[in-house]
């Protein structure tokens, strides 16, 4: 063979003895794709893509304690969380056009809900047992006033113009018709009410007390009916009394905001959770088992005026 013919055999590519099957083609990284659900489609869309993503941050937010309450606010809010809960079940078929329902912004709604209702309940902290305390110390007050009368009667030089004028002050302290704040009621003429009630009681008293120290005849051995044991418990009404009225306020302010958050119109959790059970209606039927996995998840409204 010639040095020419050698080189010219030498380029040619080398044979493959066959062996009988079909060789394998070459395939193209280009047309390699991940396979999709349900069909061929090239990958999932931009717009499926982003409420996946949205339903995975939301579920990873709706981490805190729901409220276990049975009834009020507490059963709206507990409500509000399955009815997340149940959108979330339903993925990319749970499709609102108005992004205060998407899953993200009734997930911050809920959770915004949870840190009013905690603030409410840290407000009475300090307020419920103030109440409590006011409450504890004016309950033996018609007794006192009996066992006042009598000592009073038994001191020595005492007229009957004294007598009378100590009956009568007596019978405005018991005419008050003490209302002893239930934590529970929000009702603010009701509030109102109770707190007029230890208002009065605490002036009416305050004018039997400076009566007795002015006649300077009430004298009596027992501890707790002496003028300056009187006087003590005076003070000690006008304290407690004056806890509960700075305390309130901050009550009053947290509740307010709790309310705005779970009431209001369009935006509050209620109205929240009724649009997003409607979306779910609306895509799928009232009649449809999807609507009737929701639509039974109940929602209430205080009456007016009671908070």
């Amino acid at each position: 063979m010639s040095i020419r013919k050698a080189k010219k055999n030498a380029n040619k590519p080398a044979t493959v003895p066959s062996t009988g099957s079909t060789p394998a083609k070459k395939v193209s990284k280009s047309r390699v794709s991940a396979p999709v659900k349900g069909g061929t489609q090239k990958g999932t869309s931009k717009k499926v893509a982003a409420k996946e993503a949205t339903n995975n941050v939301a579920k990873t937010t709706l981490t805190k304690k729901i409220s276990t309450s049975d009834t009020g606010l507490g059963k709206n809010v507990a409500n509000f969380y399955r009815v997340i809960q149940y959108c979330l079940s339903l993925g990319i078929k749970y499709n609102p056009a108005n992004i205060m329902l998407f899953v993200v912004a009734m997930t911050i709604l809920y959770n915004s809900a949870l840190d009013a209702v905690a603030a409410v309940g840290t407000a009475l902290g300090p307020y419920t047992p103030a109440q409590q305390a006011r409450k504890e110390t004016n309950a033996g007050m018609k007794k006192l006033l009996t066992r006042i009368a009598k000592a009073l009667a038994s001191s020595n030089g005492v007229t009957p113009a004294q007598k009378e004028k100590c009956a009568s002050l007596i019978r405005k302290v018991r005419s008050v018709r003490v209302v002893a704040i239930d934590p529970t009621i929000e009702d603010p003429n009701y509030i109102s009410v109770s707190q007029q009630s230890f208002d009065n009681l605490y002036d009416h008293f305050q004018d039997l007390v400076s009566f007795i120290a002015g006649t300077s005849i009430y004298v009596t051995n027992i501890s707790d009916v002496k003028l300056t044991a009187l006087q003590t418990l005076l003070a000690v009404m006008l304290e407690q009394n004056q806890a509960v009225i700075n305390l309130q306020p901050a009550v009053t302010a947290a509740r307010i905001a709790r309310n705005h958050i779970l009431y209001d119109a369009t935006t509050g959790v209620v109205d929240t959770a009724l649009a997003a059970k409607a979306v779910i209606g609306s895509a799928y039927g009232p009649k449809t088992a999807e609507y009737k996995g929701v639509s039974g998840i109940a929602f209430t409204r205080p009456k007016k005026g009671t908070i």
